[in-house]
């Protein structure tokens, strides 16, 4: 399992739900330093893993199609 390291791009945050790693678009030394910190202590990304597989959950076809199943049996 590995992180989402993405830039810090409001639509990104917005996506992801503010649960993934972020660095500035304009800072590769940022982005450098994400990904050394991922491989020399990956348990500080475990929990934000975590969320992001929830968040992901959320755009997965059948979790999509369940909930407008239960929307157009509400108003039909």
């Amino acid at each position: 399992e590995i992180p989402m390291i993405i830039s810090d791009l409001p639509t990104f945050i917005e996506v992801t739900e503010n649960k993934a790693c972020y660095f500035n678009s304009n800072n590769s030394e940022e982005l450098s330093k994400k990904i050394e910190l991922f491989f020399n202590r990956p348990e500080t990304f475990s929990q934000s893993i975590r969320d992001c597989k929830d968040v992901a959950e959320k755009y997965r076809k059948n979790y999509y199609l369940n909930k407008l199943k239960i929307l157009y049996s509400k108003y039909s």
